[in-house]
Order: C-alpha cells, then structure tokens, then sequence
C-alpha cells in the first residue's frame, strides 16, 4: 500500500477514534441555555421551575417545553412552584431606615399571575395544592396566631378549634400517603393521629407525644420523620420503636433503639427514620450508646447490617452514610455496596461537610467539592473557597468532572438536581438547564 495513503487512513481512524471518545464523554446536553440570573432549587409535579429573567422580571420554565413565562413582579417577593400551575409566594417587608426585615406576608399565585390565596398571612405552609396550613390571627390585642388548616378557596378544613397540625415549619411537606399527622386536645391533654385532606381522621387520635419519633425533627432533605411512608410509620411503644399501618397496629413490631444525642439526629430525627424503597434506616442500640444505624425491609429483617453512624433514606436505588471512624460520607446501594466516597472529591482540607453529597435523582447523584480560591497558606474556610459539583452515576462512574465547563459558584453548588435527569447548571454568569443522556 502507497505510504501516503497508509499515512492518511492512519491519522483519519486517529480523527474518529478522538471524535468517538469525545462523543462518549458527552453526557449531557443544554435544553435551556444559560440565560437566567437565578434558577429555583425545586421543579414541581408538573415540571415548572422558577426562575428570574433579571432582579425585577420573575417567571418559570416549563420543563417539558423549556418556554419561559413571566410572572408580576412583586418587590422583595420569593415563588416557588408548588405543582399544578400554582406558586407559593412569599413577600417579606423591611424596616425604610435600617432595612430590617420587618414582617413576611405569603399567598399562592396561579402560573396566570393571578391570587389564589392573597398574601395575607404570616406563614404558610404547603400540604397539596389544594391544602395549606396558615397562621390565623385569634386575638388581636395579644397578637396571638393559632394554626389553622384552609383549601385554596380560603375555608377552613378543620372547623374544631381543638384540633391543630404538628408540623410549623415552612419545609417539605407533611402531607404524605394521602394523610398528615394532626392532635386534639382532649380535657388538657394532646393525642395524635391522622388526618386525611379532607380533614377526616384516618387514625383516631390516641398516641401520646412520648410515642413519637420526634415530630419537630426534619431528615437530611427536610421532610418530617412523623409521616406515613409506603404504608407505614414509625412509632414508639415501652421505649422502642416499630411500624405501624394505618389501621393505626403494628406490623413490624416495636425492637429497635431510640437515639437521643449525636450526628444521626440530623438525618433521620431523634428517633427514627421512615421508610423509602422498601427500606428504613434504624438503631440496633448495641454498638454503642447511640446505636448503629442499619436498614431493615417491611418485614423488620436487617437487610443492611447495622454500621453507620449516619444514614439517610434511598433515593433512586442510593443512600449516603457514614461509618464509625470515617471523617467523609459515601455512596451506598440497596444491597449496602459502596459506590463512592466523599473522601475521593475532597478539594481542600476543612470540615467534612464542606464536601457534601446529595441524593440521587433519575441515576445522577451530586458532590458538592470546595476548592481554594488562593495557593497560599491562609486559612481555608467556607468564605474563600468555590464550589465545583461532580456528577455520577449509580455505578460510581463520574459523567460530569469538577474540571467540567461549568462555572464556578462562590456561594452554591454549580450543578443542582431538579427532577429526574434534568439539572441547573451555571456558565457565564447565567444558569440554564441540562438533561443527562
């Protein structure tokens, strides 16, 4: 063969060969470019996600389309999506002289820019869109507000001034498996129960607040620990803790330790954790005074031994845990195998939770990973780093690099998971939204 020729196919298969390996390290694709000033950190249901034009032209993506829609602007106003085409929208006032937050006003906005609920009252939390727990103002010389539960017409749901949610925190909601956890106060004393949203009791009320796993605790991704999860929540009965259906009996009977004090609070309550594709994180109570946490299946088996000193519910087929003895959480699989540590993205040396990992959602999970803004020996702390996300997959496998092209963002992640597959991501100043492939 001509020796040109054979020098031509030789640099042609080297063209394809980088061109084919330039094409499988592409991972993702932009569906919206980045043209936006800000990106909410939630997508709804239905696919809407808000975000900012510029400081003073709000809106939302339609995921599903990937149009921008505007929405009145509202000054010092926050929107968030709650699903089917509405917004939670919350309008703080300042003090004129000293721009002190004075008071926060919140209302529910249809996606036409129209009230729903007007922007009247001090709180507001979302149970459906069609259910929202508010704070009523009951006297007004002593400004004392009672919680009250209305539908989106502003009428209230549970007329009995005896009954009140638990739950007062503007989070993830309470309302889970088609009910929410309520108390009645019965000749002085609390017993709980729940309700659905309709405001009728599914379990009557009869458990006494020492048999909570704790209804003021909030998981590592902000979701109450009192609710009902596949069919089942936990409770405690003589100081251990079960699983109870809704017929309000246990089906997995009360066995397990009740942690007290430590870092497991922070992830699954004081008490206990809920279930998630099949498992529940638990305390043994045998390793030390804490307990280890380990996961268990419906049937109360151990299906994840108990190791960790940390623990959270699976999401999309992962949890993150931390064993005794390790300074960084990891990865783990339903079958409790490692899929990647903490450890391997740390960018600088600070406190572990600097490099933090998130859930995973449509088989992409996100590791938060700091890097120093300078070579020098100052002190590294969380005002003079950046931050790089790395992406993977359910196998470990990185799909997007910290070295990615992607910006980085001096005070969030630059790579933040909305739904399933799809993600914000900054460039140039401006976030947009990514699909995985």
């Amino acid at each position: 063969m001509n020796t040109r020729i054979t020098f031509i196919i030789i640099i042609v298969w080297i063209a394809l060969c980088g061109t084919t390996k330039m094409a499988a390290q592409q991972t993702w694709e932009w569906i919206v470019q980045p043209q936006y000033s800000e990106i909410g950190d939630k997508a709804s249901k239905d696919g809407l996600v808000v975000a900012w034009l510029n400081d003073k032209t709000p809106g939302y993506i339609d995921i599903s389309t990937g149009q921008w829609h505007k929405l009145p602007y509202i000054k010092n106003a926050t929107y968030t999506s709650i699903g089917n085409g509405l917004f939670h929208v919350r309008k703080d006032v300042y003090n004129t002289f000293f721009y002190q937050l004075k008071a926060s006003y919140h209302g529910i906005m249809d996606k036409n820019g129209n009230w729903i609920i007007k922007p009247e009252y001090p709180t507001l939390i979302v149970y459906t869109d069609n259910l929202f727990e508010v704070s009523v103002l009951v006297n007004k010389d002593t400004k004392e507000y009672k919680y009250a539960l209305i539908d989106r017409t502003g009428k209230r749901v549970v007329e009995d001034e005896n009954i009140s949610p638990i739950y007062s925190s503007p989070r993830s909601s309470p309302f889970n498996d088609g009910v929410f956890a309520a108390y009645k106060v019965t000749t002085g004393k609390k017993l709980y129960g729940f309700m659905d949203e309709t405001g009728k009791w599914v379990i009557e009320p009869q458990f006494e607040e020492n048999q909570l796993p704790n209804p003021i605790k909030w998981d590592v991704n902000n979701n109450p620990t009192f609710v009902f999860s596949e069919g089942l929540c936990p409770l405690i009965q003589n100081g251990k803790l079960g699983f109870i259906d809704k017929t309000g009996k246990f089906v997995i009977e009360p066995l397990f330790f009740i942690g007290t004090t430590g870092n497991s609070k922070f992830y699954l309550g004081e008490r206990g954790g809920y279930f998630s594709e099949g498992l529940a994180a638990v305390l043994d109570g045998k390793s030390n005074t804490l307990g280890s946490w380990g996961y268990i299946d419906r049937t109360g088996k151990w299906v994840i031994e108990p190791k960790f000193i940390e623990a959270t519910p699976f999401v999309n087929g992962i949890a993150i845990v931390r064993e005794t003895g390790d300074e960084y959480e990891k990865y783990i699989n339903t079958s409790g195998k490692e899929i990647a540590n903490g450890k391997t993205f740390a960018g600088v040396k600070m406190d572990r939770h600097a490099t933090r990992l998130y859930p995973f959602f449509g088989g992409v999970g996100t590791i938060s990973c700091p890097s120093p803004l300078s070579t020098d020996n100052v002190r590294n702390t969380y005002s003079n780093v950046e931050y790089r996300s790395v992406c993977i997959n359910n196998d470990g496998k990185i799909v997007i690099p910290k070295d990615s092209p992607f910006d980085a963002a001096s005070d969030e992640n630059n790579i933040v998971m909305l739904q399933n597959g799809i993600a914000k991501a900054f460039q140039n100043g401006k976030w947009g939204l990514i699909r995985f492939k």
